[in-house]
């Protein structure tokens, strides 16, 4: 299911518009798959129907990012109160990992480990989907809670992945030590 909304989103926010489509009817068929990813982001132990394995928290974080949309259309409360929730899951992973500042991709790393891969370009993605969450908080604690868990990961980026060149190296991953355009694209946009 969240594959399908994924896909869609980036279709919508992504893809070239279909000017065949009146505006309103693309708004709401935009809305229409957020309310639907109100009711699955939160579920534990969704799994990709390609595959069948847990969604990876990088592909939520896109729907998170156009949730925050939903929210900035609509002012509805219930499209933020996702994406905090969402976040503060984040957030409450990020806490165990080792080094500290990476987030649980959902794969990979686990909380507490202190081996095993753990990339840059997909904790940019999750760390995107926190900072849109917290540029959204009207609260003052939830945004410099959400904004702290940012310049976590940030700070881990800026102080061990980005090589002399400028370029950004995909954190922990054993397939190449140097800098990568995904990590370089995704942790650059963040920054």
């Amino acid at each position: 299911m969240t594959g399908v909304i994924c896909g869609t989103f980036l279709v919508l926010l992504a893809g070239k518009p279909d000017t065949s489509v009146p505006a309103a009817s693309i708004r709401t068929r935009f809305l229409s798959y957020c309310d639907l990813a109100v009711t699955q982001l939160n579920l534990p132990g969704r799994v990709r129907p390609s595959n069948k394995r847990p969604v990876p928290f990088y592909i939520d974080s896109y729907v998170v990012r156009a949730l925050c949309a939903a929210y900035d259309m609509t002012h509805e409360e219930v499209y933020l109160d996702v994406c905090k929730m969402w976040s503060d899951r984040m957030i409450a992973f990020q806490k165990g990992m080792r080094p500290g500042g990476f987030y649980y991709m959902n794969y990979g790393r686990r909380p507490f480990d202190t081996t095993g891969s753990c990339y840059d370009a997909d904790n940019g993605c999750i760390a995107m989907g926190v900072l849109a969450t917290a540029i959204h908080c009207k609260n003052e604690n939830d945004r410099l809670r959400y904004m702290a868990s940012v310049e976590s990961f940030a700070s881990l980026v800026a102080d061990r992945y980005i090589d002399s060149s400028g370029g950004i190296c995909n954190g922990l991953w054993p397939t190449f030590g140097g800098p990568w355009w995904c990590s370089s694209g995704t942790v650059g946009a963040l920054f």
